[in-house]
Formats: structure tokens, C-alpha cells, sequence
């Protein structure tokens, strides 16, 4: 551990998942961003018109997410890729990866999976793994 933070993911679907930032300290700065914003334009007496404000930014990621193709374990175990193969290494074969390297922003994941998945970050987060899990 070097106690480093990586990539900021959101999960809000079994199977779905979407990288918010790049780091920590980029995802608080959309926060302060996010909540500067409401109050402008919300003013500081209402607290509900804030809430209104608020919310219409934070659900709307700050450009628009670029899809990345998930990838199997077993194609990732054969790839050219030193980093997709020591990702893969260990997983079953039906798991998926999503190389998130080529995506410098917001990047947004669909994981061809049954219900629900476990996901793991490798390499700093820039590869994500998703093995099918049923919830136990």
C-alpha cells in the first residue's frame, strides 16, 4: 500500500459502473464546484431551492462519459498487454476487465454480467476487474 488515492468510481447499478475522477482531490473539487454552483445560483436562504440546485448538477457528470468496452479474462490472460494479463491472473474465466488507461475523463462501464458483480482495481485503478458475485 502506499497509501496513495486512486480513481473515483460510482456504482449505482449491479453490473454498471462510471469513473467520476481521476483522484480524490479532482472528485472533492466537482464537490466544492458542485455546491458553489447551487448556492449561486440558489442563494443562501433557501435551503430547498439549494437541495434543487444541487442535485440537477451532481447527477450530471462534468462531461460526457466515454463507454469502454469490458474484455474476459481469458482473452485479457492471452493480450500483448503485460498490465491486461497480470490483471487477469487469478480471476475465473468468466470475469470481465475494462482497460480504463485510454480514457483521460469521465468513463462509464457496462459489465455483460448476470445480477451483480464484485469489482477490484488493478494497477492504480486503471484497470477495473468485475467477477460475477450472487450476493452472498
Amino acid at each position: 500500500m502506499t497509501g496513495a488515492w486512486g480513481p473515483v468510481f460510482q456504482f449505482w447499478d449491479a453490473t454498471d459502473t462510471r469513473r467520476l475522477a481521476l483522484s480524490l482531490p479532482d472528485w472533492l473539487q466537482w464537490l466544492v464546484d458542485c455546491v458553489h454552483q447551487a448556492v449561486a445560483e440558489a442563494g443562501t436562504e433557501d435551503t430547498n431551492a439549494f437541495g434543487v440546485a444541487f442535485t440537477d448538477r451532481w447527477f450530471e457528470p462534468a462531461e460526457d462519459p466515454v463507454p469502454v468496452a469490458p474484455v474476459r479474462a481469458t482473452d485479457a490472460r492471452s493480450s500483448d498487454d503485460p498490465a491486461l494479463r497480470d490483471a487477469a491472473a487469478g480471476l475465473p474465466d468468466d470475469a470481465f476487465l475494462a482497460d480504463l488507461r485510454p480514457v483521460a475523463g469521465v468513463a462509464e462501464v457496462l459489465f455483460d454480467l448476470p445480477v451483480s458483480c464484485r469489482y477490484a482495481r488493478r494497477h492504480g485503478g486503471a484497470i477495473l476487474t468485475a467477477v460475477q458475485w450472487d450476493g452472498e
